[in-house]
């Protein structure tokens, strides 16, 4: 689970810079300034920020169950 957190995150990180670079590369006004996370709105704010982080963070958190210690039953048999 740890590692398919960590493949997320990155693939994350990688996919929103993938993405604002061929924005870039396909701008017919001579500027290009990718929008950080924080600055978009809208659609683009959900797909790319919104949705991946809620995913991320459910991943964390179900990693953070899995890695804590469970108390050992003390049954008498």
């Amino acid at each position: 689970m740890t590692v398919l957190t960590a493949c997320f995150g990155g693939l994350w990180v990688f996919g929103y810079m993938y993405v604002s670079a061929m924005a870039c590369a396909f701008s017919t006004s001579g500027k290009c300034r990718a929008k950080m996370p924080w600055q978009m709105s809208g659609e683009d704010l959900q797909l790319f920020v919104l949705v991946p982080g809620a995913i991320f963070l459910a991943l964390i958190f179900g990693t953070v169950l899995l890695w804590r210690k469970r108390p050992e039953s003390k049954s008498k048999t």
